[in-house]
């Protein structure tokens, strides 16, 4: 009998958490050996999508999508059961220190992290997972990549919290946002940027900054403490973040401030890059100082 895992998360969550159980279980199932099936709720933590509205398909993993109905009902049983079954077959849950069966359904990060970590003992490395676009929106990164020459180009992504219990920062507060804008507004104006946040007042005050800033066009329709935002359940806003997405990725370096799709594969520059470039190599340094000139060797 052939060993399969299956996947499902909470209808909630969004796409980089979900592409986190992704990798974990793509780790897992190299490992072991497993055949690999996630769930995919279409659901408002996706704003309704299915899978092959937004990516490609994987090699070693299968997708299936099942309605927001479908996945409440699973995870209700999940929580309740040690097995259930799914297409006629008996699953068995994955549970912290519960033996590895021959099918087992995985939930969330708890389930997840109990195969990840079987994985990590093993001490074989395999290839970050890396999401893939759908036919549709490869094509149109590329041509925005191309037409605005991303590779010379400095990436920002600002990501602003709407729940205000939240750790991450920024929030939706005027404060947060002058605070996280802070020691953008002292780098050198010339730099070429792009720039990716749902907050409007941001990529106002770094247009308003940086003499070459290009982003991709949207619609701000959530309005919160004398501020405008992007509607998170919008579909449309979901397939433009995910253009924005795959677009930081051929950026030549990229702020983070917040999480993006792919970031773990992405050319990362850390604080602090106050003034001076920080830990970015001299010889990038200058070459984003002069401007979009020569195409950086491969």
């Amino acid at each position: 009998m052939q060993k399969k895992v299956i996947v499902v998360c909470k209808p909630g969550n969004g796409v980089g958490h979900r592409f986190l159980l992704l990798r974990r279980i793509s780790d897992f199932a190299r490992v072991y050996g497993y055949e690999a099936e996630f769930l995919w709720g279409v659901t408002g933590g996706v704003a309704h999508c299915r899978w092959e509205e937004l990516f490609s398909p994987f090699d070693n993993i299968s997708i299936t999508n099942i309605s927001e109905g479908e996945n409440r009902q699973f995870i209700r049983a999940l929580r309740l059961q040690d097995s259930i079954r799914i297409g006629g077959r008996l699953y068995e849950v994955v549970k912290q220190g519960k033996k590895l069966s021959k099918r087992m359904v995985a939930f969330n990060l708890l389930g997840t992290a109990c195969l990840a970590r079987r994985g990590s003992r093993r001490g074989q490395s395999t290839e970050p997972l890396v999401a893939k676009p759908s036919a549709i929106i490869g094509r149109e990164v590329r041509e925005f990549s191309e037409q605005h020459h991303l590779f010379r180009r400095l990436g920002i992504r600002i990501r602003v919290t709407e729940g205000v219990k939240q750790a991450r920062r920024p929030h939706r507060v005027p404060e947060e946002l002058d605070e996280c804008l802070a020691p953008l507004m002292r780098l050198t104006e010339e730099i070429p940027v792009f720039l990716v946040t749902d907050s409007e007042y941001i990529q106002d005050a770094l247009k308003s900054h940086f003499n070459s800033l290009v982003y991709q066009a949207k619609s701000f329709d959530e309005f919160e403490k004398g501020s405008r935002y992007v509607n998170r359940s919008d579909s449309g806003a979901m397939v433009t973040f995910l253009r924005e997405s795959f677009c930081l990725g051929k950026c030549r370096r990229v702020i983070r401030i917040g999480g993006f799709l792919n970031d773990h594969v992405a050319k990362l520059w850390s604080p602090p890059y106050i003034g001076e470039f920080g830990a970015m190599p001299v010889a990038e340094r200058r070459e984003i100082e002069r401007g979009p000139f020569s195409r950086p060797s491969e």
